[in-house]
């Protein structure tokens, strides 16, 4: 089950990977696509902890770069767990706030996004709130392909979004994609990069 997969880029790998794939998505043409161009089974809602109410468990849950846009991202990942399958994997992508790019920019940051995200969550707090609903984090990092990909994304529409006109935006985007190169050594380093992945386990007996 995928909560969230917009127009289903990770749900299509999956299943081409051999897995039977579910989602939640609440956008109707991303389901319409989903549906009937990847044929996946798309299940249309805002609202996942009610759809997790009628339906049967998973071995994997994934949310990538969703629960910041969620208005109750707890009791979401309450139900996540619950319907988690024993050793199933729960893996959450999400911005960072212990980021080097929050530390230097502040609420210029571009995952400062009110109203588009509501939370941004530590990885910290997330581990501790996952584990009391019996899921062990047994991978965390900021370095993973997705995780780096938003270091680049961050620096340049942060950048981006200092200036006005068309031509200067846009070598203020590109400036950004260079600052990040220079900055691999500290972003890359100590979970310091713009976006963290956390993947969790339920224990047997949970």
């Amino acid at each position: 089950m995928e909560i969230g997969p917009s127009w289903g880029a990770f749900a299509f790998l999956a299943k081409k990977a051999g897995f039977d794939v579910d989602v939640i998505e609440m956008d109707e043409k991303c389901c319409d696509f989903i549906q009937n161009k990847l044929g996946i089974k798309a299940i249309q809602s805002n609202d996942p902890i009610a759809v997790f109410k009628g339906i049967s468990g998973y071995d994997v849950i994934a949310l990538w770069q969703v629960i910041e846009h969620l208005s109750d991202p707890w009791e979401t990942l309450k139900a996540a767990a619950e319907k988690l399958l024993p050793d199933g994997i729960l893996v959450i992508s999400a911005p960072n706030p212990a980021s080097f790019q929050f530390r230097v920019l502040g609420r210029f940051w571009t995952h400062v996004d009110a109203p588009r995200h509501l939370a941004l969550i530590p990885s910290a707090l997330l581990i501790r709130r996952i584990h009391a609903l019996g899921l062990k984090c047994v991978f965390l990092t900021t370095t993973d392909k997705g995780s780096l990909g938003w270091n680049s994304f961050g620096w340049a529409v942060s950048f981006n979004n200092f200036f006005r006109g068309r031509f200067v935006r846009y070598a203020a985007r590109y400036a950004g994609r260079i600052f990040t190169k220079l900055l691999i050594p500290i972003e890359r380093g100590g979970l310091r990069g713009s976006a963290y992945t956390a993947v969790f386990q339920k224990e047997r007996g949970n």
